[in-house]
């Protein structure tokens, strides 16, 4: 994938889904777009990322889920509210997120948490399926709603060592490039959106973005 699919690449097949159902489009893109991004900058752990990919190839969901109705999307800056804080074997997270796109559908949950007694953020992998992990479906929304973008919440979640992902510091932040996937969704999902044989991603995007 790191080598055969580019980020161009990326971009034009979410066009082409966007094509035919944007709801769809937004909602797998995030998928890709985690694995596109993972398997590219190779950020978690070993561990986590071996992990991550063999549930990949089992074709197991994902999605990353940042956003807190307190703090908003961190793209703005916000500290998550949810926390995790070190227990025997792992960690325990407890909190709520928003825009949980997919939800019911998800095999994993990829989080945002404060660590407890640092100023750092982690990164955590949660099954779907791990006990005191819940979905509220709060997604009532005309525009968009087969994406199933309920809120989850975590009560006193174990998470074990290799959900453990990452520790991003303020340092290590960096912007990624899934986010690229927005603006795929858009221009296949407009009136009259752009077809096969006239694409709005070559006139955009003119050379190959890593």
């Amino acid at each position: 994938m790191e080598d055969d699919f580019s980020l161009y690449d990326f971009v034009l097949f979410q066009e082409e889904i966007a094509h035919g159902d944007g709801a769809t489009a937004l909602a797998i893109g995030w998928h890709v777009g985690l694995a596109f991004d993972l398997i590219k900058h190779k950020d978690w752990k070993k561990e986590s990322l071996d992990f991550f990919i063999d549930q990949l190839r089992q074709n197991k969901i994902f999605n990353y889920i940042a956003t807190e109705k307190k703090t908003g999307s961190p793209a703005r800056g916000g500290k998550p509210v949810t926390t995790a804080r070190r227990s025997a074997g792992g960690w325990i997270v407890n909190g709520e997120k928003s825009f949980a796109t997919m939800a019911p559908a998800l095999d994993y949950f990829v989080i945002t948490a404060s660590i407890e007694g640092t100023d750092d953020i982690g990164n955590f992998l949660i099954p779907a399926t791990a006990h005191g992990v819940f979905i509220k479906e709060t997604w009532d929304s005309i525009a968009m709603r087969a994406t199933a973008s309920h809120d989850l919440a975590f009560d006193n979640v174990h998470v074990p060592e290799y959900g453990f992902a990452e520790r991003v510091s303020k340092e290590k932040k960096k912007n990624k490039g899934m986010v690229f996937k927005c603006p795929g969704c858009l221009f296949g999902d407009r009136p009259g959106g752009a077809g096969r044989g006239d694409s709005v991603c070559p006139k955009l995007y003119p050379k190959q973005r890593d």
